[in-house]
């Protein structure tokens, strides 16, 4: 879904990355941890963008209040990116230079859908990740708490998102060409308890070579 939108930004991003600042070390893999729960996340992901599938029914009372706003959806897709460019319809090199280097802000876009993840997704890669109920809470609490909420109780204002029904909605987080969504992605999965690196994560590959061995390989 977004991660069609956001490949041509992503590609952008790395080219100015590495003349910027240089080729950074690679990542290395972390040892694997067992999966000890039935309750399943999704990462679905190409070479760039990522974005967390979540089981609507899986969010706790009082939680992420967003999910309000997609009362028929059976998983909700999030991902993160800047205010500015993530929204654009069509963005180019000097907006993604301008979020790379000075971004004014970041957005979360959450997008409702039914039905198999594995067909809402038929040309991205997609790891199932396997989290015990205490780190699922972690994870989506990660995420809630990144929500600029005006009230707290409350769902926070948004804006149309991508695709029909989805929605953008600000975050408090920063974005730079160092704090990508993937990056965001890891640190959600590490407050979750998995033992992944967050640094120098910028591309959906780096970020997927450490998930995998803590998940399933779905396609």
């Amino acid at each position: 879904m977004a991660l069609r939108h956001f490949t041509y930004f992503s590609r952008w991003l790395i080219i100015l990355l590495a003349l910027v600042t240089g080729c950074s070390e690679p990542v290395a893999d972390l040892p694997a941890v067992q999966p000890h729960s039935s309750q399943r996340v999704w990462v679905a992901h190409d070479d760039w963008h990522a974005a967390v599938i979540l089981r609507a029914a899986d969010i706790p009372p009082g939680s992420l209040v967003e999910a309000r706003d997609f009362p028929d959806a059976e998983y909700l897709e999030i991902s993160w990116g800047d205010a500015e460019y993530f929204p654009a319809v069509t963005p180019g090199v000097s907006s993604a230079l301008k979020a790379a280097l000075w971004s004014s802000g970041s957005v979360i876009h959450i997008v409702g859908f039914g039905g198999n993840v594995a067909k809402a997704y038929p040309k991205a890669r997609i790891i199932e990740i396997a989290l015990a109920d205490e780190d699922l809470r972690r994870l989506i609490g990660f995420i809630d708490s990144d929500i600029a909420r005006d009230d707290p109780g409350k769902a926070a204002p948004a804006s149309p998102g991508l695709f029909p029904g989805s929605r953008f909605y600000a975050a408090k987080s920063s974005f730079s060409g160092l704090r990508t969504c993937n990056t965001w992605i890891a640190e959600a999965f590490k407050t979750a308890g998995l033992p992944v690196r967050t640094a120098w994560v910028m591309t959906a590959s780096s970020l997927a070579r450490q998930l995998r061995p803590h998940g399933t390989q779905m396609q």
